[in-house]
């Protein structure tokens, strides 16, 4: 198809490095990406790009009210690679502690809900995206 053609590629090739549309493309069928498992076992952790550009979160919290401090909005943004107002990544937090946790926010984030907090053996979707050159909102879904 025309996809093919601009990308030289043949059915199941690859491309390697960035990719960039100069209009949204449509695919058939599901993305697929992978996720790696970033295991904490600590009552307070800090969401840096890193842990939340693997994907999966497993948050083991123990003791007492445990605390996830979002990264900084400027780490984030270069640390997910985000390079456009309005581009957005998600990644999933699971609580399989004992201990509710509740959301925090560093300079340059903001949490969109009023929910921040996440229950035992509960989870939700984190979806960062970028609202100044050095702002994002991180909005916490199906909690």
């Amino acid at each position: 198809n025309i996809l093919d053609s601009y990308l030289n590629l043949t059915d199941g090739g690859t491309v390697a490095g960035a990719v960039t549309f100069t209009s949204s493309p449509i695919f058939n069928g599901r993305i697929r990406e992978a996720i790696t498992l970033e295991d904490v076992d600590a009552q307070n952790l800090t969401i840096t790009a890193a842990r939340f550009l693997k994907g999966l979160i497993v948050h083991t919290s123990v003791t007492g009210a445990g605390t996830a401090t979002l990264d900084t909005g400027v780490n984030l943004i270069a640390g997910l690679g985000l390079t456009a107002v309005g581009q957005a990544m998600t990644c999933t937090y699971v609580n399989d502690g004992n201990q509710t946790v509740t959301f925090a926010v560093a300079t340059g984030t903001t949490i969109t809900n009023v929910a921040n907090t996440v229950l035992t053996n509960a989870s939700c979707t984190l979806i960062c995206r970028m609202t100044a050159a050095a702002t994002v909102d991180v909005t916490i879904a199906n909690n």
